[in-house]
């Protein structure tokens, strides 16, 4: 039970970290001023609100059978009460190789909440995962280090749309071997965390300045709460497009466990999470190449400790890097698409 534990604390880290992601759009050429349509929406409740510029092209997941690609995700946080110094966690760095088992020539056809979808199957591998840290002593990093050894080896199995959404994500193999219900449910249950990866692909065929956004329910350690997500393609050339983000998290009143005493329950009154970024996607693959997020929090919490009123109010702040290539790991790590198209 202890390495499951520890297992499971990992992933709590790291299972955010592995986006499925976007296909980009055609080279720059001569620009018009950006037309602004009706609203659009798909099913998936994706809403186009500026086309931008010509020239346009859909963006969409687009990837065949073979394809192997590795993204390696760096995250580092901070958290504590507001007015007093926050306690720096280390930097973790878990780096996934994915297969892909049934491109969008072949897709798997599965209804998912009411929706219909063509989906990406992909094979995922966690082949590294470790941790840095210049404030955490020596030992208990390295304790660390190896309790996040033993995450190294599981394999997943994830269905990503058209849009970027990863719809489905389901745990394979633990240590070469299929995983006990239990366990798998464990891990399953983490790993559902990329389904809210705040990331969608427009509906229609967009370009340069182009807005779209999407919103939903999610879950953050308990707390409900609404995400919105708004997308605007700043850039994009032959190969690559850049993507900013910016992300919206509001939860209202309601109870929870208190984060400092699993034996009691506070309210939340009011929690808000902020966020921007930028993503730089290949434009044939769909592959993330290099991304950037950082995030701020707010959760204030009130209690009663016998009959006394108490409350308090959490800060955090986080940011997480993305690189990642085309190709096998032994192809050494082509990072662009000039190099792929030799493939």
């Amino acid at each position: 039970m202890h390495s499951v534990a520890v297992r499971a604390r990992g992933l709590l880290v790291i299972a955010l970290l592995l986006p499925g992601c976007a296909k980009a759009c055609s080279p720059e050429g001569k620009t018009d001023e950006p037309q602004k349509p009706a609203v659009v929406e798909t099913a998936g409740g994706v809403k186009l609100t500026n086309a931008g510029r010509e020239p346009k092209n859909k963006l969409e997941v687009g990837r065949w059978t073979g394809l192997q690609y590795q993204q390696t995700v760096e995250s580092s946080g901070s958290i504590g009460l507001s007015g007093a110094p926050p306690a720096r966690g280390p930097t973790l760095s878990a780096t996934t190789s994915f297969s892909v088992l049934r491109g969008t020539a072949d897709p798997v056809a599965k209804t998912i909440d009411g929706r219909k979808l063509s989906l990406v199957e992909e094979r995922g591998e966690l082949v590294d995962v470790h941790a840095e840290s210049k404030e955490v002593p020596p030992e208990a990093l390295k304790q660390l280090d190896q309790g996040l050894a033993l995450l190294v080896g599981i394999v997943t199995r994830q269905l990503v749309a058209e849009d970027g959404e990863v719809a489905e994500v389901t745990t394979e193999l633990v240590g070469g071997k299929k995983p006990t219900p239990e366990i798998k449910q464990l891990l399953d249950k983490t790993f559902d965390a990329q389904r809210r990866f705040p990331f969608r692909l427009p509906p229609t065929p967009v370009g340069v300045g182009a807005k779209w956004s999407f919103s939903e329910p999610i879950v953050i350690q308990g707390i409900h709460a609404t995400q919105a997500s708004e997308m605007t393609l700043t850039s994009f050339d032959e190969h690559t497009a850049k993507i900013a983000i910016v992300v919206r998290q509001q939860g209202g009143r309601q109870e929870l466990q208190h984060p400092l005493d699993p034996s009691a329950w506070a309210t939340v009154e009011q929690y808000r999470g902020d966020g921007n970024g930028e993503f730089r996607i290949d434009r044939l693959t769909a592959v993330v190449l290099d991304a950037h997020l950082a995030t701020t929090g707010s959760l204030r919490l009130s209690w009663k400790e016998g009959d006394q009123p108490k409350n308090a109010t959490f800060i955090a702040a986080s940011v997480t890097n993305i690189r990642g290539h085309i190709g096998a790991a032994a192809d050494g790590g082509v990072a662009d698409a000039g190099a792929r198209d030799a493939e």
